[in-house]
C-alpha cells in the first residue's frame, strides 16, 4: 500500500535519486499531507495501481505465505479479512476484496451449498418418480439404492487417490444418481414382469438378470465411450471428470446386473399395487403409446424435422464462444463480481498484467536500452 511502498524520484535541488519510503511516517500538516497526495497521483507507478485516479479509492495488496489451498480455507484467512473490513466499514467508508484466494474461498463454499442441494434436489425427484411409477418403498429403495452405491463408490474413489473436488467433478453426483437410476428401473421394471409370469423371487431375478445383460451393457458401454473421450482433453480437471464419470458407470452397471437382481432375489415378494397406481401406469401408458403411434405413422415428417433440426444444430456449432472468464460462473449480483468490478472501476483491475524485462548486470543503465524500454511502454500505453 501507500504505507509501506518505496519511493523513487529525482531531485534536482541535490542532482540525485532519492529512494525511501513514500510515507514513513502519517503527517498531520495539511500542506505535507496535500503534498503527499498530489506525488501519489503524479507518479505513473501509483496511480491506478495504489491509489485511483480521482484519488476516492486506495489499494491494499495483501500475500500470504505459501500454502495449499485446504490449508487456506481451513485457517479462514478469508473470513478473517472479511470480518476485519466489516468491523472498519462505515458511511463513507467501503471495503471491497479480490483476488484469486478470495474467489477459491468463495468457489469452495459454493460448491458446498451444491452438494448440499443438488444431492437431495435429485434424491427427492428421483424418489417422486420411483414411487409414482412402482407405488412400493421397496422399489424406492432399491433404485436410489443402487445411484446412491455407485456414487459412494466414485467420491471414495476420490478421496482414495487424493483427488480434491473442482467445479467439474462437483457435478459427479447428480450425473451418476440420474444415470444410476435408469439402470434400476430398467432391471426393477423387468423383474417385475417377470414376477407376473413366474411368481418366484428367485426365477424371476435370474430371468430379469439374463433378459437385461445384454441392453445394459451396451447402453453402459456406449456411455463409457462418451465420458471416455475427455481423456483427450488437454485439461486435467476435464480428463479427471471423465475418468471418474467412467468408474461411477462401470460401477452403476455391476450393481445393476449384479446387485440388485441379488437383493430383489432375497427380497419377500411385494403386495400388489393400488388402483391410482395401476391407473397411472395405464394412463402412461395410454400416452406413450399413442406417441409411438403417431411417430410411426407420420415418420416421413418425424425423421425430416430431426435432420432440419441436426442441420440447424451442426450450423450453430461454430458459433459457440469459448468461455474462459471463471468470475461468469458466479451471478451477477454474488458479491465476487460485485467486488471485482469495483476494483476494475477504482483502479486498474484485480488481474494485473506483468511484463517482466530482463537483461545482463548492469544492462538498463544503458541509454539505448533505456530508449527501448521507453519505446515498449509508449505502445503498452
Amino acid at each position: 500500500s501507500l504505507i509501506d511502498v518505496y519511493s523513487f524520484r529525482y531531485v534536482a535541488a541535490e542532482d540525485w535519486v532519492e529512494v525511501r519510503p513514500f510515507i514513513e511516517e502519517i503527517p498531520e500538516d495539511p500542506e505535507v499531507l496535500a503534498e503527499l497526495r498530489r506525488r501519489a497521483l503524479a507518479d505513473p507507478v501509483y496511480r491506478e495501481t495504489l491509489v485511483s485516479t480521482d484519488a476516492r479509492a486506495a489499494t491494499l495488496n495483501v500475500s500470504f505465505r505459501a500454502m495449499s489451498d485446504a490449508e487456506f480455507i481451513a485457517a479462514d484467512l478469508d473470513g478473517q479479512i472479511a470480518a476485519i473490513l466489516a468491523d472498519e466499514t462505515r458511511e463513507g467508508r467501503r471495503f471491497h476484496v479480490a483476488g484469486r484466494p478470495h474467489v477459491k474461498t468463495r468457489v469452495f463454499h459454493v460448491m458446498i451449498h451444491d452438494l448440499r442441494v443438488l444431492i437431495p434436489v435429485a434424491l427427492l425427484a428421483m424418489a417422486g418418480s420411483a414411487w409414482l411409477a412402482f407405488g412400493t418403498r421397496r422399489a424406492v429403495v432399491l433404485v436410489l439404492g443402487t445411484a446412491l452405491g455407485a456414487n459412494l463408490w466414485t467420491f471414495a474413489a476420490l478421496a482414495c487417490m487424493g483427488r480434491p473436488l473442482t467445479i467439474l467433478t462437483v457435478l459427479l453426483a447428480p450425473t451418476l444418481i440420474a444415470l444410476g437410476c435408469v439402470h434400476a428401473v430398467h432391471v426393477y421394471t423387468r423383474w417385475e414382469e417377470e414376477m407376473e409370469s413366474l411368481g418366484d423371487g428367485v426365477a424371476a431375478a435370474r430371468a430379469a438378470a439374463r433378459h437385461l445383460r445384454g441392453p445394459v451393457w451396451v447402453a453402459s458401454f456406449t456411455t463409457l465411450v462418451g465420458f471416455g473421450a475427455l481423456q483427450l482433453s488437454d485439461v486435467p480437471a476435464v480428463r479427471e471428470l471423465g475418468a471418474f464419470s467412467c468408474f461411477g458407470i462401470a460401477s452403476i452397471t455391476l450393481i445393476a446386473l449384479v446387485g440388485l437382481p441379488a437383493a430383489l432375489a432375497i427380497l419377500p415378494p411385494p403386495s400388489r399395487r393400488g388402483v391410482r397406481w395401476a391407473r397411472f401406469d395405464t394412463a402412461l401408458d395410454a400416452r406413450l403409446g399413442a406417441l409411438t403411434g403417431g411417430a410411426a405413422r407420420h415418420r416421413a415428417w418425424v425423421l425430416g424435422a430431426s435432420a432440419l433440426v441436426a442441420v440447424v444444430a451442426a450450423a450453430s456449432i461454430p458459433s459457440i464462444v469459448i468461455d474462459t472468464d471463471y468470475l461468469s460462473f458466479f451471478d451477477e449480483r454474488d458479491p465476487v463480481r460485485v467486488d471485482f468490478e469495483a476494483v476494475n472501476d477504482a483502479v486498474a483491475g484485480a488481474v494485473p498484467i506483468y511484463v517482466p524485462l530482463s537483461g545482463e548486470p548492469g544492462a538498463f543503465r544503458d541509454p539505448e536500452l533505456l530508449r527501448r524500454v521507453e519505446a515498449l511502454q509508449a505502445r503498452l500505453d
